[in-house]
């Protein structure tokens, strides 16, 4: 790959190699403090030529930074079943992932997405007999997970490019069993299974230049954004599994016809 510097974000100086809206081959993104981390796959046709990072405040930057045809991999649950429990594709993620198949979360339920705060979703699930609880780390995605819902559902179009995927399914995939991401071993580990892939060869010296507010982004973010990408390329070359199907192949939708179901 051709070296370039990567792309400026609010707050830092900006870069030369700027990414014009709408040219990156393929997008991952992962939820941070700031907004989106995203990482970019840039180049001509499938041929990855370099990659990018960026920090944008909103769902509808990360998707405007693809091509029209580019698939967008987010680590945000799409869709949300009706009741407090566990998707097909969580439960087959975590089969995949053994060991550290904590890092699944059971996302919110749809009707918790009216919830105001933690104890707002704790009181509605005690309104109904019956529904499992919600943990604290899922709930923390809420945010994500509504601005993902409402922006899907108002523009049905992207469905067919925007896909929810997960981070360390995808790293699993790539290196196996890992140490905890956010150990020294387990964040080396993981860059080391991402430059070992041709198209992503390049992340090291992409994170390295990168620098938005250390509030805002940290490195776990932006390796998750880099896993995402790996997924989201797939998608593009027509590589990617999708976990949580029914047994007839057909993919699974929620109340609101969106799907549930991770790509890999």
């Amino acid at each position: 790959m051709r070296s370039a510097t990567v792309a400026g974000v609010p707050g830092t100086t900006s870069a030369p190699d700027d990414v014009p809206p709408g040219t990156a081959l393929a997008v991952g993104a992962d939820g941070a403090r700031g907004g989106w981390l995203v990482a970019l796959a840039l180049g001509r046709g499938d041929v990855v030529e370099r990659t990018a990072v960026r920090l944008v405040a909103t769902l509808e930057e990360v998707v405007a930074l693809g091509a029209a045809d580019a698939p967008v991999c987010v680590d945000v649950p799409i869709g949300l079943p009706q009741d407090q429990e566990p998707r097909a594709c969580d439960l087959e993620a975590r089969e995949r992932l053994g060991a550290r198949r904590s890092s699944v979360f059971e996302p919110p339920a749809r009707f918790l997405l009216d919830a105001a705060d933690y104890a707002d979703a704790r009181r509605m699930i005690a309104g109904r007999p019956g529904s499992r609880g919600v943990s604290a780390q899922a709930f923390a995605l809420l945010p994500r997970i509504r601005e993902a819902d409402e922006h899907l559902r108002g523009t049905p179009s992207l469905q067919e490019r925007v896909h929810e995927c997960h981070p360390e399914v995808a790293f699993a995939a790539l290196a196996g069993e890992l140490p905890a991401k956010r150990s020294v071993a387990g964040a080396v580990r993981r860059l080391e299974a991402l430059r070992a892939t041709p198209d992503l060869s390049d992340v090291a010296e992409r994170l390295g230049a990168f620098a938005p507010p250390a509030r805002d982004a940290v490195l776990d973010d932006a390796l998750d954004a880099y896993a995402a990408l790996w997924s989201a390329l797939r998608v593009r070359r027509g590589e990617a599994r999708r976990l949580g199907l029914r047994p007839d192949g057909a993919v699974r939708r929620d109340a609101e016809d969106l799907p549930m179901s991770i790509v890999l």
